[in-house]
């Protein structure tokens, strides 16, 4: 498969890392989780952001972000609240 685009790698990449996380959670936090997922990449894609980028609007660590896309958590309230006002703001 060709990617033309930084952000069809980085789509591509979060959606792999993601479904080796899928199989490990119950149905519905891996629902809301993915739609969380695909928003911040989508956000980082349209803005040319990298995930340090992303981490310091959002003002969490970038290990929390990678963490998040990559699947390997499943965040807070808080740390959603974060994500999501960042994504509104901007």
């Amino acid at each position: 498969m060709r990617l033309n685009s930084s952000s069809e790698v980085i789509r591509t990449k979060s959606a792999l890392n993601f479904s080796r996380f899928a199989r490990r959670t119950r149905k519905g936090a891996t629902m809301e989780l993915k739609e969380l997922v695909e928003k911040m990449v989508d956000f980082r894609a349209r803005n040319d952001l990298t995930q340090t980028d992303f981490a310091k609007i959002c003002k969490l660590s970038l290990v929390t972000i990678c963490n998040i896309e990559n699947g390997n958590t499943n965040p807070s309230r808080v740390t959603k609240k974060k994500i999501l006002n960042a994504i509104e703001r901007k």
